[in-house]
């Protein structure tokens, strides 16, 4: 695997199942590694290998640096980030290594509250850093959410958006209030994780 990709993929996981991208990620990894529940709910995607978790962080570091770029998936109880297995993560390996999906209840949760239809919504896996892939995404008009781990990676994304003619996209940060437009975002970017949800009009200003 190309080493400016991901390969280590970080899925929230909980009791309102898997988002389609979240699925194709289990379903191209040689290893899953979860509890019990969320390996039983991913068991019809899994076509590797599958485990529980390791005993100890150190132990899941170990075992992930032993097999170095080969697709494996890590399904987390609940929204991915933050929490412990992401810390490990990012003290570990660099950040194009991860990525990250948010789990599909954190989604529908979002989309309440913004009165979207979380059916409509489009979930994105995104890398911590330096996503590459990102043209692939952000070329078509809909309704979004990604999962972005801090500035870096949420500017990157934004800056996508604008380079493919899309500034008037509107993106609402979860729990910030009302949503900013593409040109305006990178000054607002988040520091920390934060859902992100985009909507791209088809060559139209996004209303408000």
């Amino acid at each position: 695997m190309d080493d400016c990709y991901p390969w280590i993929f970080l899925i929230g996981c909980d009791g309102a199942g898997l988002a389609p991208i979240a699925r194709r990620r289990v379903g191209a990894a040689l290893l899953v590694i979860g509890d019990a529940p969320a390996l039983a709910a991913a068991a019809p995607e899994i076509q590797g290998d599958a485990m529980l978790w390791p005993e100890t962080a150190d132990d899941l570091l170990a075992l992930l640096r032993a097999r170095p770029g080969e697709p494996v998936a890590l399904l987390t109880e609940g929204p991915p980030l933050p929490g412990p297995v992401a810390t490990a993560l990012r003290a570990a390996f660099p950040p194009n290594a991860v990525d990250c999906v948010p789990s599909l209840g954190q989604v529908e949760d979002a989309c309440a509250r913004a009165g979207w239809d979380a059916a409509s919504v489009e979930v994105w896996g995104l890398p911590w850093a330096y996503p590459h892939h990102l043209h692939e995404l952000t070329d078509r008009a809909g309704r979004f959410a990604a999962l972005s781990a801090g500035r870096n990676a949420a500017t990157l994304l934004v800056q996508s958006l604008t380079d493919a003619g899309f500034e008037d996209a509107l993106i609402r940060i979860e729990g910030r209030g009302p949503g900013i437009r593409a040109a305006d975002f990178p000054p607002a970017a988040p520091a920390g994780p934060a859902l992100l949800l985009i909507e791209v009009a088809d060559g139209e200003t996004v209303p408000d």
